[in-house]
């Protein structure tokens, strides 16, 4: 059991996409055998022998496993759940370019429910008016708290229902006293991560609706066709409003495209002694002046990427502030059939400070009543300036 443990653990930490990243300071990681000795295996073992046993009849003993499991790994925190077997597929579903759903990125809340992190751009749950930290409470009327996170998010996609289908969800928005039902219709979505276009004659304006392996390429390629299309190009707005993060590696690749020199952000790792400090050592591709918008929706490695520039002094923050997410998941097997998503640690602001549960506090705040137009033309004054 001790060896099983320790190779589990150890394919925790060589599964860490921060491992291949360039320019950083690192420690590797330690085992430490303290963390589950044979005798606390040994009752976690009788504990579940004795559930089964006393299970009913007609109940599905493994289901008692799968519930020890996902406590397990809601002991992390609310970020991290169990993906037990026939539904890894349904996890995976949700990481391709084109999907049916909703267009939610959701996460647990510390009382069960379900919180919206982001929304899509244009997808079924921006139109109908669901918003960042929105809370779910129930889904076809099945109330959240009685069901997993896998199962709530499995009745959200509804893997193999055709677009057009649809799904109730009752949600609970802040201050209000009573959930508001809406009704969806399930409808494609695309994963098209970056979208750029020159506006105001000499304006750069990129947005990237999530931080994926082809982002920082995409960007690149998007700033030279802009500068061969307006030589005179004053500048660039990235918009990561609603961007509920993705690849932590991209948005640190995509910090250095603007950093010359300095430090990016630092992870901890939840392993012993797995700490990391990424740092721009290869000079920017791109120097002129940049603005970002951000709001709500905006989390975790869109967070790393505005705070980097902010901190940095190389970029500035125009909206609402963020969300507030510094956890860092990865998904790993433990079965052919079955998984656990797990946070693996956090990252820090480039001065050691964090943002978890606070967020990026914008140079320039916006309010909720600012048409789109007046939310750019903020921007493009601040970068003009």
């Amino acid at each position: 059991m001790v060896n099983a443990m320790r190779v589990f653990l150890l394919s925790l930490a060589f599964s860490l996409p921060l491992a291949s990243f360039g320019g950083q300071d690192s420690e590797t990681p330690k085992y430490n055998q303290e963390i589950a000795s044979y005798k606390d295996i040994q009752v976690l073992a009788h504990a579940l022998s004795l559930a089964q046993l006393v299970a009913r009849s007609d109940a599905d003993k493994k289901s008692v496993l799968y519930l020890a499991l996902d406590g397990m790994a809601r002991a992390v925190d609310r970020y991290s759940y169990f993906v037990p077997p026939g539904m890894v597929g349904i996890f995976m579903q949700g990481m391709k370019d084109r999907r049916v759903g909703i267009g939610t990125n959701i996460a647990r809340t510390e009382d069960g429910n379900i919180e919206v992190i982001s929304i899509e751009p244009d997808g079924p749950a921006f139109k109908a008016g669901i918003k960042p930290r929105d809370v779910i409470v129930a889904i076809d009327g099945k109330q959240i708290k009685n069901i997993t996170f896998i199962e709530a998010f499995k009745l959200l996609a509804d893997v193999g229902s055709p677009a057009g289908s649809k799904v109730k969800l009752s949600v609970l928005r802040k201050d209000a006293g009573n959930p508001t039902e809406f009704i969806l219709t399930r409808n494609f979505l695309q994963l098209k991560t970056v979208e750029s276009k020159v506006i105001d004659q000499n304006v750069g304006y990129i947005r990237v609706t999530k931080f994926h392996k082809n982002t920082v390429p995409d960007v690149e390629k998007a700033i030279q066709d802009m500068k061969k299309n307006s030589p005179t190009l004053k500048g660039l707005v990235i918009d990561l409003r609603n961007n509920p993060g993705g690849d932590v590696q991209a948005s640190v690749e995509l910090a250095k495209v603007f950093l010359d020199s300095g430090i990016i952000a630092s992870f901890e790792g939840n392993f012993p002694g797995y700490n990391v400090k990424f740092r721009a050592d290869k000079g920017s591709s791109y120097d002129g002046p940049v603005v970002i918008l951000v709001d709500e929706g905006s989390a975790s490695a869109s967070e790393l990427f505005s705070g980097a520039l902010q901190v940095n002094k190389r970029a500035r923050l125009v909206g609402k502030k963020t969300y507030g997410k510094t956890a860092c998941q990865t998904f790993v097997p433990i079965s052919d059939e079955a998984g656990l998503y797990l946070t693996v640690g956090r990252f820090f602001l480039p001065d050691g400070s964090t943002i978890e549960g606070t967020g990026l506090v914008p140079d320039v705040i916006i309010n909720d009543n600012m048409k789109e137009e007046e939310v750019l033309g903020r921007a493009i004054q601040l970068l003009k300036r």
